[in-house]
Parts: C-alpha cells; sequence; structure tokens
C-alpha cells in the first residue's frame, strides 16, 4: 500500500526532518503534505484523502490538540491515524490525547530508529486488520460452504466421515 502522509509542524525545518526520516524508513508513501499549523492540516483533509498525520502539538493558529479534536469529531477524518510529534512531556496531555484516539506519541528529539519503529507499528496495524477482516470473511465462507455441503438433503446422500474445520 502506498501511503499519503500530512505532516503538520510550525518549523518547516522539522517537517524537512520528519520527511527524510519517512524516506529513510524505505516506506512506500506515495505523497507528503505539508501544513503549519492544524488549520491548515484540516483544510488539507477537506480536499484530499490522507492516510497518516504526523502532528505537533504547540502551533499558532490552531493547536494540535484541537486539530485532533476537529479531526476526531468528523466522519471522513475520525479514522485517520495521528500520530503526535512533539516536546511535550506532561503525561496528562499525552494520555488525554491517546484516549482520544491518537494512535501514538514521539517525544522530539528522536532518533530515526525510533521514528522508524513507530512508522512500522502503526502502518502494520492497518495491515493487520485488513488482513483480519479478510480472514473473517474466508473463514465465514468456508463455514457457511461446508455448513451447506454436509447437511443431507436426504436418507440417500453421502455424508463425509471428516469434517475440514476453517480457521
Amino acid at each position: 500500500m502506498s501511503w499519503k502522509i500530512l505532516i503538520v509542524d510550525d518549523s518547516s525545518l522539522t517537517r524537512k526532518i520528519v520527511r527524510r526520516v519517512i524516506e529513510m524508513t524505505q516506506m512506500d508513501v506515495s505523497e507528503f503534505l505539508d501544513a503549519s499549523n492544524g488549520e491548515e492540516a484540516l483544510n488539507i483533509l477537506k480536499q484530499t484523502n490522507v492516510d497518516l498525520v504526523l502532528s505537533d502539538l504547540n502551533m499558532p493558529n490552531m493547536s494540535g490538540v484541537e486539530m485532533v479534536h476537529h479531526m476526531k469529531q468528523k466522519g471522513d477524518t475520525k479514522a485517520i491515524p495521528v500520530v503526535i510529534i512533539s516536546t511535550e512531556s506532561k503525561t496528562a496531555r499525552i494520555r488525554e490525547l491517546l484516549a482520544e484516539g491518537v494512535k501514538d506519541y514521539l517525544h522530539k528529539p528522536f532518533t530515526p530508529e525510533e521514528f522508524k519503529s513507530l512508522i512500522q507499528t502503526v502502518c502494520s496495524t492497518g495491515e493487520e486488520k485488513k488482513e483480519n477482516f479478510l480472514l473473517k470473511a474466508l473463514t465465514q465462507a468456508l463455514e457457511t460452504m461446508a455448513f451447506m455441503a454436509i447437511l443431507p438433503i436426504d436418507d440417500e446422500m453421502i455424508v463425509p466421515q471428516q469434517t475440514i474445520m476453517a480457521e
């Protein structure tokens, strides 16, 4: 899957660093989008489908906290994973954001290894959900087919001796 990533930070240098680190992870990214505050980010989200938002908390005009509140209240942006990348160290604020649906938190300054690990965790979560959905759908289809196949239509129908369970 090719990712569209929105990087939200009031520092253009930080946005460039985050982009460079993502490129170092060799993650399949189709497009990088930039915003310097939450308000700009919400405007971008109205116009473009995004797969992942990486955001700072403390920004002018609209903070990352306000942006997350707006995103989680709207149906079209509610499911977009948000990762906070900030110098914020207040655990109460971080817990509040995680409770609101933020996927993860990375403290600045971070190492490329920490960032790569975080991105792999966040990205693999989405893939696992898709795989689990497909596995459940396939299992249900096989169970339905197996159930239909072993029901005798009449007394002369041959019923298999073994039942194969779909897992």
